[in-house]
């Protein structure tokens, strides 16, 4: 799998399709930091001298015979020097020999995910924070009645259960958000399934209820789409288990 996502990068830069290029190099960067290939292809597919730079660089702690990447970097050295905030960090050994490669996170990861990142986690804390108030409120409101469980109101009962639900629902977003960040494929995959259950749920329980506004039924149609399609748009990015 990894040497299919090198070969399509490779082809991606060489058709001038740079942003898939990254995309699917950063996967296999990932994957194996340490090859030298990646990084020589990854130069060639920045958009930056900067960026460039530190990829050249990296293929050079890899090889420092490496004499495309000594071409390169002559070509770039009359521009001053700078480290990118998302920039590839290239830790040594004593001795000049290469240790490891490290890679900021936020560098490899596409604009989509980010987006499906932020929804996700601000949907989740919002339902999380949401239902934390309810069921305070519920408690205080049982206790100032000085009523028990068993003299609990059907209302009060479906409050609390519906409060109940959506703290579960905020706690399973914020747990895909972060697997999504961290690009596992359960992220992966519990996007796309509440992408596709609010999708289908959210305008139906809009449009059944006793005054429905069709104009927030269609924005919850359209929201979950969109958040389906970056889902899928992401796909390339994530770690294969």
């Amino acid at each position: 799998m990894t040497n299919d996502k090198l070969a399509q990068g490779i082809q991606a830069a060489k058709n001038g399709d740079k942003v898939k290029a990254r995309e699917l190099l950063y996967a296999v960067a990932d994957k194996d930091p340490r090859n030298e290939m990646v990084w020589m292809w990854l130069s060639y597919a920045m958009d930056t001298a900067e960026d460039r730079q530190i990829c050249l660089e990296n293929a050079l702690t890899i090889n420092p015979t490496n004499q495309y990447a000594l071409r390169g970097l002559a070509q770039i050295s009359n521009l001053t020097r700078k480290q990118p905030a998302a920039a590839l960090v290239v830790a040594q050994k004593k001795g000049g020999q290469p240790a490891k490669l490290l890679e900021h996170q936020a560098f490899s990861r596409p604009w989509s995910l980010m987006l499906v990142t932020a929804f996700w986690f601000g949907l989740g804390l919002a339902l999380l924070a949401t239902s934390v108030a309810d069921i305070i409120v519920l408690i205080f409101d049982v206790t100032q009645r000085f009523t028990f469980l068993i003299h609990i109101t059907p209302s009060q009962l479906w409050m609390l259960s519906l409060a109940i639900f959506l703290l579960s629902l905020g706690i399973l977003l914020l747990n895909a958000a972060g697997a999504l960040y961290l690009r596992h494929q359960f992220g992966y995959y519990a996007s796309l399934i509440f992408a596709l259950t609010f999708t289908l749920v959210g305008p139906a329980a809009i449009a059944v209820s006793e005054r429905p506004n069709y104009l927030l039924a269609a924005f919850a149609a359209i929201m979950p789409t969109m958040i389906l399609f970056l889902t899928l748009m992401s796909q390339g990015s994530f770690e294969k288990t």
